[in-house]
């Protein structure tokens, strides 16, 4: 391009020359022949340099109406060869060339214009097949890949894992470090799978904190361990991110084709079943499908169903346990919520309650408790309490002060004599939005206790951030304390905590005697559990007046 640049100067330099000696020549001539008289030698002179002016002007009129448009539509041609389309055609010389010059502009429009349309749509076609935050292949591109692995698999007689992997509590890690930092994890753990990944292996993110893996198979059972337990292990890797190091557990399903089937979107549904059943469990996280899962994924759609509207059908009640002073002063009630199914009988809350949780329905259920409690409390002696429990969902509801405020109200209940139960890894779930809530519940008057206390993230750090009223020691440790020393340190050490801090403590699960006299000789303040009766309805309490609760005081006190 430098050449022809110079060699252009060079030719403009040329005819500015030539044009003024063609000008000194047309000059001279006809100054020569104005003043030569007659047919002089002087004249013909003149006429002589006229006529060699001729064939410079005709060059001059060559190159400025014809050989000049014609270089910069060469040039122009030329840009559009090397596909130079950014800048616009630079307008062509002379009246006649100038549509050729618009023409060859609307050429190049439409030429820069498909070029960008033909990459967006190379990028469309990338985005349609891959994640956009990863790089991985997404959920369609996993079929088409796991798809080819089982045909490779079904001629030469090998097997295929389907593998699913979720990230456990990665809302937590987004709530407490923020959305840019779980990025980072889903980014981080992506490329470390990645990096390990080996032959006939493959990882795909099917959204939000769910990955999707495959694995050609053609040993043993330890082929497949060791490929579990190596993308486990880059999972799980230690992830820095502004300042913070973040360490990502995860639960694993997988399913083998073609044991557990031989429809592809069968075996991806099944590693998935396996998966969610990995993360149900507090034991293992790494589970293969088996057929009882997907009876127990019948049943859970079809109780998500029912629950919708077993409130309207009479199916939803609410029961009373007693809590009491380890002197056997009874101190109030825990409102505990019964399902009886007409066909399937009583619902545990361990079953439906998580359910309820996962499809929002407990808002409404845990709104329906809090009132009937209340309204139950008024018909309670004054002095005793109501405790209810509020789950994690409800705790992330910004109307859950609203809802206590309007309950309290509704049925006139002293504020002191309402008693909400909030599990450790409820208040963990969001630690900022939860301190704001409680600040709100507190102002209300209300009262605050920790429930399933020690089997949480940080018992310690709960009860020196949160304002708490009481502390409740999960039945966990209880159930082997008499027996089992290791328990009983731990009981020990929470009633500890609680003693220094002025916080009362009650033991949840006391089932025996024995294990009623070592919880009061620990220091534990308040016990609950089976050996003052089962949880009983709001109507047979009243049947029984307080006769029934002096008389086990009696009987404890001696």
């Amino acid at each position: 391009m430098k050449v022809r640049r110079g060699q252009s100067n060079a030719g403009r330099g040329s005819s500015l020359a030539g044009g003024l000696a063609c000008a000194a020549l047309t000059l001279g001539g006809l100054a020569v022949v104005a003043m030569a008289p007659g047919q002089g030698a002087g004249r013909w002179a003149g006429v002589a340099m006229l006529a060699l002016a001729v064939p410079g002007w005709a060059r001059l009129i060559w190159q400025g109406l014809i050989a000049a448009p014609l270089h910069a539509l060469e040039q122009a041609l030329e840009r559009l060869a090397r596909d130079e389309l950014d800048q616009p055609c630079a307008p062509l010389p002379g009246r006649r060339f100038a549509p050729m010059g618009l023409a060859l502009e609307r050429v190049r429009a439409r030429l820069a214009e498909r070029r960008t349309l033909l990459a967006e749509n190379r990028y469309n076609a990338y985005l349609a097949q891959h994640d956009g935050l990863t790089g991985l292949p997404n959920r369609l591109q996993f079929a088409v890949q796991i798809d080819a692995e089982i045909a490779a698999a079904q001629a030469r007689g090998g097997r295929v894992a389907a593998v699913m992997i979720d990230i456990d509590r990665f809302k937590h890690i987004n709530d407490r470090f923020g959305h840019e930092a779980g990025d980072a994890v889903l980014r981080g753990a992506a490329s470390s799978v990645q990096a390990v990944l080996r032959s006939g292996e493959g990882l795909a993110r099917f959204g939000g904190d769910e990955f999707a893996a495959f694995k050609r198979l053609d040993g043993g059972a330890d082929e497949l361990e060791a490929f579990l337990s190596r993308i486990e292990a880059a999972l799980c890797a230690p992830i820095d991110s502004h300042g913070a190091t973040i360490r990502p557990q995860v639960s694993i399903g997988y399913s083998l084709w073609p044991e557990d089937t031989t429809r592809r979107e069968q075996l991806i549904n099944n590693a998935d079943l396996a998966m969610y059943r990995a993360k149900a469990g507090r034991a293992r996280k790494r589970l293969r499908y088996d057929p009882e899962m997907d009876e127990r994924a019948r049943r859970r759609g079809a109780l998500v169903d029912e629950l919708a509207g077993a409130g309207t059908r009479g199916e939803l009640s609410v029961f009373y346990q007693p809590q009491h002073h380890v002197d056997g002063t009874l101190l109030g009630y825990e409102a505990l919520l019964r399902w009886t199914h007409p066909q399937l009988g009583a619902i545990g809350p361990a079953e439906f309650v998580p359910l309820a949780e996962e499809t929002g329905l407990i808002h409404d259920l845990g709104n329906w408790v809090l009132n009937e409690a209340c309204h139950a409390a008024m018909q309670l002696p004054p002095l005793l309490s109501m405790a209810v429990n509020v789950s994690a969902v409800q705790l992330a509801d910004p109307a859950l002060p609203r809802r206590v405020r309007a309950a309290l109200a509704t049925s006139g209940l002293a504020p002191a004599r309402l008693e909400l139960e909030i599990t450790e890894t409820a208040l963990a779930a969001n630690r900022d939005r939860a301190l704001a809530v409680l600040a709100q519940l507190r102002a209300l008057g209300v009262r605050i206790a920790i429930d399933d206390f020690g089997v949480g993230y940080s018992s310690l750090d709960t009860v020196s951030v949160y304002p708490v009223d009481k502390i409740k020691i999960d039945r966990c440790f209880i159930h082997d304390f008499v027996t089992h020393r290791a328990s009983r340190s731990l009981v020990a050490a929470i009633i500890s905590i609680g003693q220094s801090l002025g916080v009362p403590v009650l033991a949840e699960g006391v089932e025996s005697e024995s294990q009623l006299a070592l919880a009061r000789e620990l220091g534990c303040n308040a016990v609950q559990g089976f050996l003052f009766g089962q949880p009983q309805p709001l109507a047979l309490i009243l049947a029984l007046g307080q006769a029934g609760a002096l008389g086990a005081r009696r009987r404890w006190t001696g």
